[in-house]
């Protein structure tokens, strides 16, 4: 929608820039899409599958995200020892599968001819049948050659001299008979040896390659990045393109994987990404096929509906539509075929499109997966929001001629000089690490810019300004976002972070485990801090550093001032003998002059050219001081602590008596041998007041009995602490409830005092009458009275 000027609106001209960026983006060469050349790293699912030690679809694990395969770490198998221990000696086993098998040694085979013939002659000449010139060269025998078929190593001992001794020839038959007896034995264990331990060695290549590539994934830098992707759907087709055909042989559907290694077993895991999968179609939109950016949309609103299953390679539901999709819409005579059922090979690039269900692991250069998911964000989002921020609204809106103007901001911080920089609001500057003018410039222009761009070659501080950035805009409440092609800047930047502020950044690397914990121990930081935050107290706290940064700042302000003081004292002329001079010229006349003028030995005279520096008034002030502050003089140059510091009188007052309190309890405690609390809670604290209450009040009334004239309460407290009068003292304590009421009787009848003479208490009828008054209320009836 054009504005007010005609020009199209904001919105519109960064959604046709992003639209730009998208395509340029997807030009890509389509004669990359080659399994065959496509990278060092490719295993398909043949040669992976059915593998020792190698689990596809593995269990969870122990976060419970799911794990596409699993390698063990297998060591090399030994083949096995020959059960003969001439056969040891006798054969060359190899150690390797992949060769052909054992052979016969021929060294060895020689040496122990040599062996035999020695014996042999040592034998016939104890013998004494030992034949004159028929002697044999110790150490060097001849071993006829093998026949030119023979599958054994051609090796053999250099050409002896030959003698013509017909033993020699029956040991060397013998010899040769038993060697190949003892290979004829031997070669079926190897070769079973062999046939188990193949596989065994291309599980082990696996784990290595893996493991290499996981190295070479972290240490990737941002110029060449690379990534690991689990490819489904493998299709093949031979693609039109400038006037020739492109062989094309890649998997539809990719999805980044994660490489981590078990910590308890050393195993490789490859597990998938939290990125979303890929509809690789950028071949065919390069050359020229219409209908693959629909069939990718029709695919993502597959895959973004909510009961949508994510691509799995042991789903068969999961990917089938959208490659039946693929198939079905990119070409008319395209179709879709299973191949993994039937464990059929996948079939050779031609001019119609298949698309199998086969699977595929590659490790490949990292294309514009983010960026072109970031702008199908942005584009999502610019639909919903006609208001573009400041920031990005600045690469489409046309440059202004107009100065800018803005409000200047000054920084002060500890190092920064104080509000020295300008006119204009001035604001606290919240760095932790050392830094100089042009760091504080760029937050200057933070402030009133959208961006800024700072460039510079390494080492001259970019990610040191950087910290410093993060931790100012996070000490003023804001979020921050960073960004970078390369993780190992971003693993530098976090470690320049303060120890006290780490918690609170997130780092989402190659891992997203790792990145997932980081940011689970980031919020429960958070929510620690939160939840054990004393409001008020914080806010005090927060008040006396503010009132602490002030006072600082105001002695730097004081200590810039001395030092501009003595810098223009330094920098300033002073009158020499009518010549102009300064301070730095002065002190090198005096060093000069040294030499020359040293030889002067006499003292300082009362000649005004001696005169001291002071005078007698100052002299005499600085005296008086020194005597009114005798031992206090020790303080002088130090700075006095401001007065809103210190508590009130009041309060101080409060506190001494709180002091001299517990100074006499403490004694006491210590005097008397009071035990301790076990606790000094305010539940301790508070039972042992209402304990100190109750023994207060039991005292009063031990007092209050020991005080009667009469000894019966001293003789009942007696009889009440001995065992044998447990039954009275329970009854006497279950008359406790009715003395309440006794007592509201007895003040009844002070009020209305009745005189009874003693014998009418004697006679047993007024007895009568009392009692028959109690339980009846009637003392008389009517015949008595």
């Amino acid at each position: 929608t054009p504005d007010s000027t005609g020009a199209p609106a904001p919105v519109a001209l960064l959604t046709r820039l992003l639209d730009y960026i998208l395509e340029q983006a997807r030009e890509v060469d389509p004669r990359g899409f080659d399994l065959a050349q496509a990278s060092d790293f490719t295993f398909r699912r043949a040669a992976v599958s059915g593998l020792p030690g190698v689990q596809l679809q593995a269990v969870a694990g122990d976060d419970g995200d799911p794990v596409w395969m699993r390698v063990e770490r297998l060591q090399e198998g030994r083949p096995p020892a020959p059960g003969d221990v001439q056969a040891s000696v006798l054969l060359r086993v190899p150690v390797d599968p992949s060769h052909s098998g054992p052979t016969p040694d021929e060294q060895a085979i020689a040496a122990r001819v040599v062996a035999l013939l020695q014996a042999t002659q040592t034998e016939a000449q104890r013998a004494g049948l030992a034949a004159p010139g028929a002697t044999a060269t110790p150490g060097r025998a001849t071993v006829p050659e093998r026949s030119p078929s023979s599958d054994r190593s051609p090796e053999r001992s250099p050409s002896p001299e030959r003698s013509p001794s017909p033993d020699r020839d029956a040991i060397i038959a013998e010899v040769r008979t038993h060697t190949d007896a003892l290979l004829a034995a031997y070669l079926p264990l190897w070769k079973a040896w062999a046939e188990a331990e193949r596989p065994r060695r291309r599980s082990i290549a696996l784990y290595a390659e893996l493991f290499a590539l996981m190295q070479r994934l972290k240490q990737a830098e941002s110029a060449n990045p690379s990534e690991l992707v689990w490819g489904i759907g493998v299709a093949t087709w031979q693609l039109p393109h400038d006037g020739g055909t492109v062989r094309f042989e890649y998997p539809l559907i990719t999805q980044q994987l994660e490489i981590a290694v078990d910590a308890r077993s050393l195993a490789i895991e490859l597990r998938p990404r939290i990125a979303r999968p890929r509809l690789e179609v950028d071949a065919f939109v390069a050359c020229g096929v219409t209908a693959a950016v629909p069939a990718e949309q029709t695919v993502r609103a597959l895959w973004n509906a909510p009961d949508a299953l994510m691509p799995s390679p042991f789903d068969a539901a999961s990917y089938e539509p959208a490659l039946r999709l693929v198939a079905g819409n990119l070409q008319a005579e395209g179709r879709y075929e299973p191949v993994r059922a039937t464990d059929a090979p996948v079939p050779q690039p031609s001019a119609h499109l298949v698309v199998t269900d086969d699977w595929v692991l590659i490790a490949r250069p990292r294309r514009a997966n983010y960026l072109q998911d970031d702008i199908e964000r942005l584009r999502a989002w610019l639909k919903d929001h006609p208001e573009v921020p400041a920031g990005p609204a600045a690469l489409v809106t046309p440059a202004s001629s107009d100065p800018i103007g803005f409000t200047p901001v000054a920084f002060r911080g500890l190092s920064s000089g104080g509000a020295r920089r300008g006119a204009g609001e001035v604001k606290e500057l919240f760095f932790p690490l050392p830094y100089n003018d042009e760091q504080v410039t760029i937050v200057q222009q933070l402030e009133r810019a959208p961006g800024v761009t700072v460039q510079g070659p390494p080492g001259t501080g970019k990610t040191h300004t950087i910290a410093n950035i993060v931790c100012h805009y996070l000490a003023t409440g804001r979020r921050v976002l960073v960004t970078s092609a390369g993780e190992p800047a971003l693993r530098v930047l976090q470690d320049k972070i303060p120890e006290a502020v780490r918690p609170l950044t997130v780092s989402l690397l190659a891992s997203d485990r790792e990145g997932l914990k980081q940011f689970e121990a980031s919020i429960r930081a958070i929510q620690q801090g939160v939840t054990q935050l004393d409001e008020q107290a914080t806010r005090e706290g927060i008040a006396r550093t503010l009132a602490a940064i002030d006072r600082a700042h105001a002695e730097l302000h004081a200590i810039d001032r001395r030092i501009d003081g003595i810098a223009a004292a330094q920098l300033s002329d002073v009158d020499i003998d009518g010549a102009p001079m300064r301070a730095a010229k002065m002190a090198e006349l005096v060093v000069a002059g040294t030499e020359r003028f040293g030889w002067f030995t006499d003292a300082p005279t009362l000649a005004p050219e001696h005169a001291p520096p002071l005078t007698e008034d100052e002299t005499a002030q600085l005296r008086a001081v020194r005597r009114e502050l005798d031992a206090d003089l020790a303080y002088v140059g130090h700075a006095l602590p401001a007065a809103e510091t210190f508590p009130s009188p009041a309060r101080i007052a409060a506190l001494h008596e709180v002091l001299v309190r517990l100074r006499a309890l403490d004694d006491q405690a210590r005097e008397t041998g009071v035990p301790a609390l076990r606790r000094n809670d305010a539940a301790t604290l508070a039972a042992a007041r209402a304990l100190r209450d109750r023994l207060t009040e039991a005292q009063a009334i031990a007092t209050e009995l020991e005080a009667h004239e009469e000894a019966w309460p001293v003789l009942l407290r007696a009889k009440c602490r001995h065992p044998s009068f447990a039954a009275e003292r329970n009854a006497l304590a279950a008359l406790f409830d009715e003395l309440d009421g006794l007592a509201v009787e007895r003040e009844g009848f002070l009020m209305r005092p009745v005189e009874v003479p003693a014998e009418a208490l004697a006679c047993a009828r007024t007895r009568e009458a009392v009692g028959r008054g109690a339980r009846t209320g009637k003392p008389f009836g009517l015949l008595p009275f």
